[in-house]
């Protein structure tokens, strides 16, 4: 709310109509080769876990890829990267939204485009004053242009706190 420092509007991606919105965990990428500027952020929305009265909402956290060519002056939406999904637990069945948010861009040595993301297990629903993440891992996406990243989406890695059963390859 300071004029100072005006909010970033993104050019075909508008900020979600709910009372959780907006872009955060800005990373920003400069591609010398084409003078781009290419940005992934999260995408923060209000996901509906259950319809029925009362209705029970659950905040939702996306990643989004935009490109700008004029030096960061504006933005353009590219594409979302991931979405939460509804899914059961691998341990207990209990159902939870899958959160993506915090990515990073980056264009490799070898000139292909990668973006790594936290992803999480948040259980249907929410507790006040308690915070119900779980199952901390981290994803990504690999490609050979920043257009293509979100085709293909792996687990990469995780934590000693994050259960067997996901099957991450590296585990910090």
């Amino acid at each position: 709310k300071d004029s100072s420092c005006p909010a970033i509007i993104i050019e075909g991606d508008p900020i979600a109509n709910d009372n959780f919105r907006g872009y955060a965990d800005p990373s920003l990428e400069y591609d010398a080769a084409t003078g781009d500027l290419w940005l992934s952020y999260s995408w923060l929305n209000v996901l509906i876990s259950d319809p029925n009265p009362p209705v029970e909402f659950d905040l939702g956290v996306r990643t989004h890829l935009a490109k700008s060519t004029d030096g960061g002056d504006s933005f353009q939406f590219v594409r979302e990267i991931n979405r939460p999904e509804i899914e059961a637990h691998p341990d207990t069945g209990v159902l939870g939204w899958t959160i993506h948010e915090v990515s990073t861009i980056v264009k490799q040595a070898d000139g292909r485009w990668q973006i790594l993301w936290l992803k999480y297990f948040n259980p249907l629903g929410t507790v006040p004053d308690v915070d119900e993440r779980q199952e901390f891992l981290y994803w990504r996406t690999i490609a050979d242009t920043p257009e293509q990243l979100g085709d293909i989406n792996e687990i990469w890695a995780s934590s000693v706190a994050t259960s067997a059963s996901y099957g991450a390859p590296v585990n910090f």
